[in-house]
């Protein structure tokens, strides 16, 4: 399946109420360098790597808390590979389904409003396709174990990831340069750097509507005491 067919049958779903769009990529100034600095901040991890990943992000209208991604890149099939996950599981837990395919995924959605019996995919898949950097959930998953990490034990594979990312985006586009940020910042922090955009963050109206200039804040007080 071609992407152009996937987003209109994307728009057939959001135009009979089985799906929503979530927000977008988040490019608020120093946000994604505070993360790689307070990874407590875990209710913005997902929205993060989701963006990493370049996946598209759908909240599913029937069951409350349940986010749908999508791999806009299609598998050596041709299918575009869906991930569903809960957002009131703990950070770092494994995503709960998986669809072959976003046709399989809206098709099980539409049986579900209309009262008919459901079958569950598979909660896992593991495949070369899966294994490989080409996969969305190679990077989601790979860029919330970094970011769950403390800053202070975070771990190696980053020029891993950075490759992967950069693979899912395109050297050279405005996401993939946003999001090197945070991979930069995380090796920052794995060497004992100095956060300045922390400092930053803490007072940054975007970070403050965000929520994320109170963990600076207090991620600098700890620092310091």
């Amino acid at each position: 399946m071609r992407w152009e067919q996937a987003e209109s049958l994307l728009a057939v779903a959001q135009s009979a109420d089985l799906v929503r769009m979530r927000r977008g990529a988040i490019d608020d100034p120093c946000f994604y360098e505070t993360l790689a600095f307070v990874p407590q901040c875990s209710e913005h991890q997902l929205d993060m790597a989701v963006s990493g990943a370049a996946l598209v992000a759908l909240e599913w209208t029937g069951m409350q808390d349940v986010v749908l991604l999508i791999d806009p890149l299609a598998d050596e099939d041709g299918a575009h590979r869906v991930y569903a996950h809960d957002v009131g599981t703990l950070p770092g837990q494994p995503f709960d389904w998986w669809f072959p395919d976003l046709s399989d995924a809206l098709a099980l959605i539409q049986r579900g409003r209309e009262g008919k019996q459901v079958t569950w995919p598979e909660s896992r898949i593991d495949d070369a396709w899966e294994r490989s950097a080409r996969s969305g959930r190679f990077v989601l998953e790979r860029v919330l174990e970094q970011s769950l990490s403390f800053w202070d034990e975070a771990s190696g594979g980053l020029d891993e990831l950075r490759a992967a990312v950069e693979g899912r985006h395109g050297p050279g586009s405005v996401a993939c340069e946003r999001f090197r940020r945070y991979l930069d910042a995380l090796a920052t922090a794995r060497d004992g750097g100095v956060p300045t955009f922390a400092e930053r963050a803490a007072t940054d109206p975007a970070c403050v509507r965000r929520g994320v200039a109170a963990h600076a804040r207090r991620w600098l007080t700890a620092r310091r005491s």
